[in-house]
């Protein structure tokens, strides 16, 4: 992802463009600092003094160095943060109130979003939908709600025609935003339960086994470096058209993951 030059951008707009920086040009409260700050709201000059202070510490130097190992990106980076979550839940008391907290703070959200005139039915059919295409096909996935239940931009209902069926790994990079192109090839709620049911025969015959799912997450990423590269989408018409349909779509964050969200199988 990209990051800002220093040009003035509010912290909404840099979610909206999937910037991890954002520039305000005001001083930050903690040292007055006049720069980025990260997404989360963080000063990048109160970071770096912050991580020079840690490191003079042996301890806490010990246990930053532990950390990058595990909270890398590499898949033996995840191995290990399965595994050190797993350890934490078992032996901290804290960690297990944490999950459990989130796990109930998920569970009240789900209620106060679900309206009387809900069809449980329907909605217990999609999750039996969702579990059917993972033992067929053996790729993970998860019943999804299309508008969250709590985002930046609007929060959704817990209602059946706001269920989609997503594999879990492109879930994850979705987490709560919202694509500001949903409205434009979603069906409606007539024939929603037509269009799930249309989803599951598409899923099993592309992802028969976990294999298959993985062979299409990467002719996905080199059909990505064809639309990126400036020559191939240039000198291609079809190649071009999809370059400007994915830059318009992705609000200008133009990485796989994004373009991984507006593939067939994300919604």
């Amino acid at each position: 992802m990209g990051k800002p030059e220093n040009k003035i951008i509010s912290r909404k707009e840099a979610l909206a463009k999937g910037l991890k920086r954002y520039f305000t040009g005001k001083p930050c409260k903690r040292f007055g600092h006049i720069c980025e700050r990260t997404v989360a709201g963080k000063c990048t000059e109160c970071m770096k003094i912050d991580y020079r202070q840690s490191m003079l510490d042996p301890e806490k130097k010990k246990l930053l160095i532990s950390r990058a190992g595990i909270y890398s990106s590499t898949e033996r980076g995840k191995i290990k943060r399965r595994a050190a979550a797993k350890l934490r839940y078992r032996k901290d008391p804290n960690s297990r109130a944490i999950a459990n907290f989130k796990s109930n703070l998920r569970l009240k959200r789900s209620r106060l979003a679900t309206p009387k005139w809900e069809n449980k039915l329907l909605t217990k059919k999609i999750y039996k939908i969702a579990s059917d295409i993972q033992k067929l096909t053996g790729v993970k996935m998860d019943v999804d709600h299309i508008i969250p239940l709590k985002a930046n931009i609007v929060c959704g209902l817990n209602v059946w025609y706001n269920l989609t069926i997503i594999p879990r790994y492109i879930n994850a990079l979705k987490n709560r935003n919202v694509l500001p192109e949903i409205d434009e090839h979603l069906p409606n709620k007539d024939k929603w339960m037509k269009y799930i049911d249309n989803k599951y025969s598409f899923l099993c015959k592309t992802f028969p086994d976990q294999e298959r799912f993985e062979l299409y997450i990467k002719k996905q990423k080199e059909l990505f470096e064809m639309i990126m590269n400036v020559k191939n989408h240039k000198k291609n018409p079809t190649l071009h058209k999809l370059y400007l349909m994915f830059k318009t779509s992705s609000g200008g964050g133009k990485t796989f993951s994004n373009f991984l969200m507006l593939s067939p199988v994300a919604y």
